[in-house]
């Protein structure tokens, strides 16, 4: 099997479409609420479903 990960920075989380996109894991949690919600906005595009999880320290 083969599983696809794109690794990227903050600069990711507004303005990039990826189809299919499943799952978005922080490491670093956003500055604010507004840069969580354009974080998790990756996924579940066009009434898809998808699972943000914040690691938090």
């Amino acid at each position: 099997g083969t599983s696809a990960v794109l690794l990227c920075t903050d600069v990711a989380s507004r303005g990039v479409d990826i189809a299919r996109l499943t799952g978005v894991v922080n490491f670093d949690p956003p500055a604010s609420t507004a840069q969580y919600v354009h974080r998790a906005g990756r996924t579940g595009r066009q009434g898809a479903h998808g699972c943000v999880v914040s690691l938090l320290r």
